[in-house]
This record gives C-alpha cells, sequence and structure tokens, in this order.
C-alpha cells in the first residue's frame, strides 16, 4: 500500500513538473501568428526564433505612442538590424516594460521599432529565450510552452537595471529605473506615473508628490 501511495506522489510531481500552457495559433498565408498583449495592448506576433529581439512596425509604434502604450521614456536609442531576407534596416531601440504571451508575464523585454510602415511584428528570442521551453504542434495550431519555471519568470523583475526593477509599473505600486539614472518610485496606471510618488534625478534633485499621465503635478 505504502509503495502505491509513494508511486501516486510520484506520477503528480512528474505532472506538475511538465503541466503546459497550450496557446492557439492563427495561420494566414501560410504564416502563424500567437496572441500577446504588450504594454496592455493587444497584437498579433509572428514567431521569428532567428531575431534577436522583439520588433514592431512604425506604423504600430506610432499607434501605440499616441494612446499611452509607449512613452518617450522607453525608448532608448538608434540601431541597424537584419531582416530574414538579408535586408539592412534601420530601427529604433526601446524597452517594452511588460508583455503577455498565454499568461507567462515578462518584464523589461528588449525590443525594435523598424523604421518602416508595413514591417511585421516579429517575436524574437528577446521574449522567447526567457519562456524556458516551447515547441510547436502545427497539426492543432498550438503553441505550448512548458510550466517549469513560470514563477521565476513572471516574478523575476530584477532581470534588469533598466526599467522596471521591483513591482507594478503598470497598474500598481512601482520602481522604474532610466538608462540616463533616473529614478521614479511610486504608484503606476497604464504604465504612467499616476498618484504619489517620488521621481530622483540622476543629479541628486527630487520630485515628491503627485503625479498625473505620467507629469509631476505640482501643488504649490
Amino acid at each position: 500500500m505504502k509503495r502505491v501511495l509513494l508511486f501516486l506522489m510520484i506520477f503528480q510531481i512528474t505532472l506538475l513538473g511538465i503541466s503546459q500552457t497550450k496557446i492557439e495559433m492563427k495561420k494566414e498565408n501560410g504564416i502563424y501568428t500567437v496572441p500577446c498583449t504588450v504594454n496592455g495592448l493587444k497584437l498579433r506576433f509572428i514567431f521569428d526564433t532567428g531575431a534577436s529581439d522583439i520588433s514592431i512596425s512604425l506604423t504600430e509604434a506610432v499607434f501605440m505612442l499616441k494612446n499611452g502604450y509607449l512613452s518617450e521614456n522607453d525608448f532608448i536609442g538608434n540601431n541597424y538590424y537584419q531582416l530574414a531576407n538579408g535586408q539592412i534596416q534601420e530601427g529604433t531601440e526601446i524597452l517594452i516594460r511588460s508583455i503577455d504571451i498565454g499568461g507567462h508575464q515578462l518584464f523589461n523585454v528588449s525590443a525594435s521599432i523598424i523604421h518602416s510602415l508595413d514591417a511585421p511584428l516579429l517575436l524574437g528570442q528577446s521574449a522567447l529565450s526567457r519562456l524556458g521551453e516551447f515547441s510547436f504542434d502545427y497539426s492543432k495550431n498550438m503553441f505550448i510552452i512548458r510550466e517549469g519555471n513560470k514563477h521565476n519568470r513572471t516574478n523575476n523583475k530584477n532581470i534588469s537595471s533598466v526599467g522596471c526593477i521591483d513591482g507594478d509599473c503598470f497598474d500598481g505600486l512601482g520602481t522604474y529605473s532610466f538608462p540616463n539614472g533616473d529614478k521614479y518610485v511610486g504608484n503606476f496606471k497604464g504604465g504612467k506615473f499616476n498618484g504619489f510618488g517620488a521621481f530622483t534625478f540622476s543629479n541628486g534633485n527630487k520630485h515628491i508628490g503627485y503625479f498625473s499621465n505620467g507629469k509631476f503635478i505640482n501643488n504649490n
């Protein structure tokens, strides 16, 4: 009896260890896409395991910037990228604060804006490498992610010293660090500073008080 119970316990632990998330893919013109939520915006990305970063088109970037899904603080600099067809394109480096892929939430993910209006949305290694083990079931149009390290992937927000380094920098209380050394600690709403917080500049000066829509409110 004890051996049976021990076997059942080991079997249950094994099942937990190999549990999976299955995400339905959509096939259009022979290309598979998967739904993702980027800084709160729902988009569909093409898998590109050969791409180093997530990449989005200039069209999507302008929309995200106008509607608050990107802010000027998310922009890092310019670079050049090689596309799958070998073409070199100029792009802008950005930091995505959060991206949700089938319930697996990643923070501070590097991405690039390709300076082309019709560039595809590609899901590259900057996100895929942090998902752990994954596979494809093309017979059922499924993208499958192993659950083994989900907790670590979801909660390890201190991977980078730039971006959201602690807490919830989308809708909650968090700490956001900028490449130039500035830092904000306080409340966020929709990815912007909203509510009470403290903004410390790299030179040591501070704004402490209330923020609205990403801007400090002068209460004097």
